[in-house]
């Protein structure tokens, strides 16, 4: 007969109470039954530990110096001790898990670099766990006085908190014509590299045009303009500047509020009168008839609009359909978008239409990097991300039907292509989704495809849903709204022999299992915040790349880069992350940015 016994009995003979609350079976576990008053059971420990002093060897410390922090514990199952030190300048907090030396005492050592913050060094707080996982959390001040760890810092040690500073900008050409470009230079001051965002108002919308510059060999940010029968013409004037250093400093400079960048200035002549508004082309969409049939339309279903002379798609059709399962179908003379009103993100009140026409180029820089292969180029004139899954049909060669065939992007910052993927041509046509648009390449050969390896990756947001796919380090999430991530989406592009696993740490869930090539990590419809992460790359040629991700994190900023398998975010302080940065580079490749602080536990 199985006896059941809850442990949890007074026990006067011992004068013990043993508080674990489990049910277990008598005939399964060390409990020998003489009788039912007689019950031998073995204590255990529910003491958490007790941190009984904290002392330093040395109190003022100078570059080159070490310091040593003994901590005396009072633990009877061994312990993890992490201790928080909060840093004088940035306020940032230093984590740092203490050993237990040879004397029973836990120790941790700080070796001061120039890169160490001057000023007292203070403990915020410590963290104390034993093997039974009883856990202790000691603030400063508050549980205990823990001054008695506190060091000074002396001599040139600092730490950047200067947000970088824009001296002057330039522009190689101020008069410009369609076929020219136009290169336009920051002297940027900065002591940790920086990311520079520069914003245009165009001169015929007052669109906003968003560039990311780069760093050259003169250590000038420099972005380049090409002028195409697509750009406004008139006078292109910086709107505002957007520059963020490694260490999250931040500065955002308005046009002749902050500074005056009139230096940055050029006028574009050609296709349009700089002061008379471009003509409106002939307007053949029916947008009333459009919005009546997807209020109509049940859901899973589609709906036909046809387009001709290449009219813009009118935001009040994406208005209407977004947020539904149902597909509109723009009918093109040679091409179609198909787009479903689910993959709708949130869409600019400035911006009213989506030119979405298709043509066929043949840009010789195009040609040169498909190393001479028969390639058919094309441009789509929305240039930049769509709030939207755009599906694009496009007629190519029929010969080419069954045959597999390679998309390629075109970065204009990395003069290269960019393998995105491939599909089946049908019937002379073949389908592909875009999320961005610009210049592409489209062949029938793989054999550019392994020299372009990237990391795409998605993130779905607060309020917002999935945003897209970003790649090569752009910012996946929000910046300045206050959303958290609840899941994110990560793949590999361009190897067969490169995949990545990935696991996120989750609002009341904790880490989760990897999840591998684009599967979502993190939760739906749960609402609850992403707050830390590991990215690893696996396959065979995981050892020729390393892969970096940065985090932006409430109440922290941007944290340092974490890679391969890194952790980087934060765990125990209920910190959402708001955005995130992933670059995939051949082994070895020199860090994108700072590496400190990518990860912070309480």
């Amino acid at each position: 007969m199985k006896n059941r016994f809850r442990i949890g009995i007074l026990l006067p003979m011992f004068m013990m109470i043993i508080t674990v609350q489990t049910i277990v079976l008598a005939q399964d576990v060390n409990l020998k039954i003489a009788d039912k008053d007689s019950i031998l059971v073995q204590s255990v420990d529910i003491t958490a530990p007790v941190i009984n002093s904290i002392t330093v060897d040395k109190t003022e410390v100078n570059i080159g110096d070490i310091v040593t922090v003994t901590l005396d514990v009072t633990e009877a199952s061994g312990a993890t001790i992490v201790v928080y030190y909060k840093q004088p300048v940035t306020g940032n907090l230093n984590t740092k898990v203490f050993n237990k030396n040879g004397e029973g005492k836990y120790v941790g050592t700080y070796e001061i670099t120039d890169a160490i913050e001057s000023g007292t060094w203070e403990i915020y707080s410590i963290y104390a766990a034993d093997a039974y996982n009883n856990v202790a959390r000691i603030q400063n001040q508050v549980d205990k006085d823990l001054s008695g760890g506190n060091f000074t810092v002396s001599g040139s040690t600092s730490v950047d908190i200067t947000a970088p500073v824009i001296n002057s900008i330039t522009v190689d050409k101020t008069e410009v014509n369609i076929g020219d470009i136009v290169t336009v230079t920051l002297d940027v001051t900065e002591a940790s590299g920086a990311t520079i965002v520069v914003y245009y108002k165009q001169p015929v919308t007052g669109n906003l045009n968003t560039k990311v510059f780069n760093k050259n060999g003169e250590g000038k940010y420099v972005g380049t303009y090409e002028i195409t029968d697509a750009i406004e013409s008139g006078t292109w004037e910086i709107y505002s500047i957007y520059a963020a250093d490694a260490y999250n400093n931040v500065a955002r400079i308005q046009n002749k509020i902050d500074k005056d960048l009139s230096g940055g200035n050029f006028t574009v002549s050609g296709v349009y009168d700089p002061v008379t508004p471009p003509p409106t082309p002939e307007k053949n969409i029916d947008e009333n008839k459009a919005i009546e049939d997807i209020g109509k339309a049940q859901e899973g279903t589609s709906i036909s609009v046809p387009v001709k002379n290449n009219e813009p798609i009118p935001l009040t059709i994406l208005e209407n359909l977004k947020g539904k399962d149902v597909d509109v179908e723009f009918e093109f003379e040679n091409y179609s978008w198909r787009i479903n009103g689910k993959s709708i993100n949130a869409l600019s009140e400035d911006i009213k239409s989506y030119d979405l026409s298709v043509k066929t180029i043949d840009d010789p820089e195009l040609g040169e990097l498909a190393n001479g292969e028969d390639v058919l180029q094309i441009e789509i004139t929305h240039n930049g991300e769509l709030p939207f899954i755009g599906q694009l049909t496009y007629s190519v060669d029929p010969t080419l039907n069954g045959k597999t065939v390679y998309r390629y992007y075109y970065d204009e910052v990395l003069k290269k292509l960019i393998y995105q993927d491939e599909a089946v041509v049908i019937d002379g046509e073949v389908t592909f989704n875009f999320e961005h648009t610009s210049k592409y390449v489209i062949t029938d050969s793989d054999q550019l495809k392994e020299a372009s390896i990237e990391c795409s990756y998605q993130t779905h947001v607060q309020n917002i849903g999935w945003q897209g796919f970003k790649t090569n380090g752009d910012i996946s999430g929000t910046m300045g709204q206050s959303l958290r991530l609840e899941g994110i989406e990560i793949r590999i592009n361009g190897s067969e022999n490169l995949k990545v696993e990935y696991k996120t740490h989750v609002q009341n869930i904790g880490w989760q299992d990897f999840k591998s090539n684009g599967e979502m990590s993190g939760t739906n419809g749960e609402s609850l915040r992403l707050e830390a992460i590991q990215i690893k790359l696996t396959g065979s040629d995981a050892d020729k790349y390393d892969i970096y991700y940065c985090v932006h994190a409430q109440n922290v900023g941007w944290m340092g880069w974490a890679k391969n398998g890194e952790s980087a975010g934060t765990e125990g302080f209920g910190y959402r992350l708001e955005g995130i940065r992933i670059l995939i580079v051949p082994r070895g490749t020199v860090v994108p940015g700072s590496t400190d602080l990518p990860f912070l536990r309480n």
